[in-house]
């Protein structure tokens, strides 16, 4: 509070106060196989490929790791760094809170593949699908970091300090009297209830209380500090919203009549979510943000058509029979405009690409 105030008075900056984001982790118990398939037909050569992956708890490295136990050449070796890829694509989101996963070993143990629509792409998806699977079924828990406290006080207030410790989940591992009068107290405590220590450790002491705090390893969360840390786990803004944010400053101020801003993925994670454009576009529903935004097709797209705000038209890029009625269901609930581009544009041929200019000739289909 003293530094915003410092802020404001100095240099006339508003500043909002937010808890500091604890680096959880999360790791799963129990052992499970899953199966993970990618089959998609289009006009031309389509994808495919399909993996049966063992999840495994791994107390060795906390990096994932990755294995294969592949017999008869069920999955051509040439996949297998694709398949890998995707398993440590993955794990960068768990399925609790969103946090990494550690301790994790992955072995491919089986699959099938197609001469002509097997590509790294389908094997890498297909991998994602079976982590996906597995994970909520593999007894995941949240992983808290755990710190070493040093704090030094006075001896008239060692129990007001170890009281509070306590209330912190903290365990006291030893004391120590120094030959001025004053305590020095050892603790273990999680990073998470030290969030405002140096605060109250200030009201507790009248400022004659002092602390070191360093990381020292991760354990489980007891179960009411993990429900609280997955509520909390959405209620900070994401990078996408950030970026949003920082680009619209740099045109506050501008002579500008309008901002065109690409931020990607869709739905929750789009920063559409805290403004209100005049417009909106979904350029192309692909499986390329499966770790974040669903398995399939539908699932994206439902994901992405929260771009769709009350009242405001949206342009999809590429349409499909798969998916287009969940666009049409969410702009008919919002009033919104719905125009998929390319039953009003065509493309000319490429001959009629402009090399000055740098753009292709487009034509409309309809009035």
């Amino acid at each position: 509070d003293v530094l915003v105030s410092k802020l404001k008075n100095r240099f006339n900056v508003e500043a909002e106060l937010q808890p500091t984001r604890v680096a959880y982790r999360e790791k799963i118990r129990k052992t499970v196989q899953k199966q993970g398939r990618h089959k998609k037909q289009t006009g031309g050569s389509g994808q495919f490929g399909d993996v049966h992956i063992r999840f495994e708890p791994n107390f060795d490295q906390e990096e994932p790791v990755f294995a294969e136990e592949v017999f008869g050449g069920s999955v051509p070796k040439n996949y297998f760094p694709a398949v890998e890829k995707g398993i440590k694509e993955a794990c960068v989101h768990g399925p609790l809170a969103g946090y990494p996963v550690v301790n994790l070993k992955a072995v491919l143990v089986d699959g099938s593949y197609h001469p002509v629509d097997s590509s790294e792409i389908a094997f890498k998806t297909a991998a994602i699908l079976a982590y996906k699977a597995a994970m909520p079924e593999a007894n995941p828990v949240l992983l808290e970091p755990v710190g070493e406290l040093k704090v030094t006080v006075p001896d008239s207030y060692m129990g007001d300090v170890i009281g509070d410790l306590n209330k912190r989940r903290g365990r006291v591992m030893g004391m120590t009297p120094t030959n001025d009068g004053e305590q020095i107290i050892e603790a273990e405590v999680p990073m998470a209830e030290m969030t405002s220590y140096a605060i109250e450790l200030r009201a507790m002491t009248q400022s004659r209380g002092s602390y070191t705090f360093h990381f020292v390893r991760y354990e489980d969360c007891p179960p009411a500090a993990q429900a609280k840390a997955i509520e909390a786990a959405g209620d900070f803004v994401t990078p996408f919203e950030m970026g949003t944010a920082l680009a619209l400053a740099a045109f506050d101020g501008e002579d500008c009549d309008f901002a065109v801003i690409e931020v990607g993925m869709g739905g929750r994670l789009d920063p559409t979510n805290i403004i209100r454009p005049i417009a909106c576009a979904i350029t192309a529903i692909g499986l390329d943000h499966m770790g974040f935004l669903g398995n399939t097709l539908e699932e994206i797209a439902g994901e992405k058509a929260g771009i769709i705000k009350k009242s405001v038209p949206v342009v999809i890029g590429e349409s499909s029979e798969a998916y287009n009625h969940i666009f049409e269901q969410r702009a008919s609930e919002h009033n919104s405009r719905l125009i998929f581009a390319e039953k009003e544009w065509v493309l000319n041929s490429v001959e009629h690409f402009d090399n000055e200019n740098q753009h292709f000739s487009m034509e409309r289909t309809r009035d």
